[in-house]
């Protein structure tokens, strides 16, 4: 990616650059337009340092004709929980009682929020046969 970042825009003046977000991910995808419409977009303004790396994704897309397949909110979702998790079991160990019991206060409010709203709780069974011991062991 820094290779083809460096190819492509490495040779840009200072005040064009200066223009461009800062993130390697954003510069990366804009990297792959050709110069004439990279410096059009600057003038533009529709490339800017606040550009953001999902911005600069459809940005490319849409100038090469190609439409981004958004995902599913099952799939963001599920990628969301796991890197919850994740976090959960990196940092678990390094939390004190009073965070264990925080984190363990909100995460019973969203369960029961979730099994509410669903009109049924964890197992099938309905939310108002749900004790809260049984929320946090689940």
């Amino acid at each position: 990616m820094l290779v083809r970042i460096g190819e492509r825009l490495g040779d840009l003046d200072g005040q064009t650059f200066g223009h461009l977000p800062s993130g390697w991910s954003i510069l990366y995808q804009l990297a792959r337009l050709d110069r004439r419409t990279l410096e059009r977009l600057i003038q533009e303004g529709v490339i800017h340092p606040a550009l953001t790396e999902r911005e600069a994704r459809r940005l490319v897309a849409q100038l090469g004709g190609v439409t981004l397949k958004t995902p599913s909110v099952r799939a963001i979702l599920r990628e969301r929980l796991r890197r919850f998790a994740q976090f959960v079991e990196r940092n678990l160990g390094d939390w004190s009682a009073r965070e264990r019991e925080l984190a363990t206060k909100e995460l019973t409010q969203l369960i029961e929020q979730i099994a509410l709203v669903g009109g049924v709780g964890p197992i099938g069974r309905s939310p108002s046969s749900i004790t809260r011991c049984e929320l946090s062991t689940h």
